[in-house]
C-alpha cells in the first residue's frame, strides 16, 4: 500500500491505516519505512487534518526477507527428500509435511493433512501404534529410532519404512511437539520376502533328494549284505563286508550333516560315537561269517 493510498483510506473510512514500503535514497540505497496516517477531528466529528507517523523498519525488514528465504529453502530440500518428513503438535496434529508425507497419507496438497492426526488418516490398526509412539515421545521425550513400521495406502499399496521420531523443544525445555522421519524400506522388505520363498523351496528340495540319496545308499547297503550272505569265499565276503560298512559309514556322516543345523555343527564326538558303534557291529558281524568249521564241537 503506498502513501497515496494510506491517505484515500483515512479520507474515506476515516480510520488509522498502516503501510509499509521502500524508499530509494538519493546515494542510491533502499530503506524501508512504516508510516501510519490517523485522522484527527474537530470537537463536531468533522476531519480537520491527518496526522503521519514514519519509523525506519529496514533491519526488520532484511532479517524477514532472511528469515523467508531461509525458510524458502528448507521447503526446498525437505520437499526434494524422497522420504517421508513431518512435524506434529503436542496433540499429535501434523504441522508440516513434505510431498512425500502427504502423498504416503493419500492427500494431494500439505493443507488438506495440517491439523490431522494419525487416527484421521490411519485405519485403527495401523493408528494405534503411531499413536503409541507420539506419546511416548511427546509425554515423555523417548526417541523413537528406526522402528519397522507397515503402511497401507488408501489406493491399497503396502509401504515397509523405518521411523524415526524426536521430540522438539521449546527454550524453557518444554516438549512443544515432535519431528518425523520415515525410511522407505518396500523393496528390501520384498527382496528379502522373495529370499526367504526361494530359501523353502530349496529346503524342500533338498530334503527330497536326502530322502532318495538315503534311500538309495540304504539299498546298496542291503544289496551288499545280501551278496556277502550268499557269496563263497572268505576273501569275498570280507571285500563285499568292508564295501557294505564303508557305504553305511557314509550314511551316518550324511545324516548327521543334514539333522544337524548345518555342517559347521556337526558334533564329532556324536559322528565317532556312531561310527564305533557301527565299526563293531561289523566286526562282530564279519566274524560270524568267516570262521571256519573244521568238524568237532560246534562253534559258540
Amino acid at each position: 500500500m503506498s502513501l497515496n493510498d494510506i491517505f484515500g483510506r483515512i479520507v474515506n473510512f476515516q480510520e488509522q491505516q498502516t503501510a509499509d514500503y521502500r524508499y530509494r535514497m538519493s546515494n542510491g540505497e533502499y530503506l524501508w519505512f512504516e508510516t501510519t496516517g490517523t485522522m484527527l477531528t474537530r470537537d463536531d466529528g468533522t476531519p480537520e487534518q491527518i496526522l503521519f507517523n514514519t519509523r525506519d523498519i529496514t533491519e526488520r525488514k532484511e532479517a524477514e526477507q532472511l528469515l523467508d528465504r531461509q525458510r524458502q529453502l528448507l521447503r526446498t530440500i525437505i520437499d526434494s527428500i524422497p522420504q517421508p518428513i513431518y512435524v506434529k503438535d503436542v496433540e499429535g496434529r501434523k504441522q508440516i509435511a513434505n510431498k512425500t508425507d502427504y502423498h504416503y497419507s493419500g492427500f494431494e496438497r500439505e493443507e488438506d493433512l495440517i491439523g490431522k492426526s494419525d487416527s484421521d488418516i490411519w485405519s485403527p490398526e495401523i493408528a494405534t501404534p503411531f499413536v503409541a509412539d507420539d506419546q511416548r515421545v511427546l509425554m515423555h521425550g523417548e526417541s523413537v529410532i528406526d522402528r519397522e513400521e507397515q503402511l497401507i495406502t488408501r489406493n491399497g499399496h503396502v509401504i515397509w519404512q523405518l521411523t524415526t521420531k524426536l521430540p522438539l523443544y521449546e527454550s524453557d525445555g518444554t516438549i512443544s511437539g515432535l519431528v518425523g522421519i520415515g525410511r522407505d524400506i518396500t523393496e528390501r522388505k520384498q527382496a528379502e520376502e522373495e529370499i526367504q520363498h526361494q530359501l523353502a523351496e530349496k529346503e524342500t528340495l533338498l530334503r527330497e533328494v536326502h530322502h532318495r540319496i538315503k534311500n538309495n545308499m540304504g539299498q546298496i547297503e542291503s544289496l551288499l549284505s545280501f551278496q556277502a550272505d550268499s557269496a563263497e569265499g572268505a576273501e569275498v565276503k570280507s571285500a563285499l563286508n568292508t564295501a557294505m560298512s564303508r557305504v553305511r559309514s557314509t550314511r551316518i556322516l550324511y545324516e548327521k550333516l543334514l539333522v544337524g543345523k548345518g555342517h559347521e555343527e556337526v558334533s564329532m564326538k556324536d559322528y565317532l560315537e556312531s561310527l564305533i558303534e557301527l565299526l563293531v557291529e561289523i566286526y562282530n558281524l564279519i566274524s560270524r561269517r568267516n570262521y571256519t568249521y573244521t568238524g568237532g564241537e560246534t562253534p559258540k
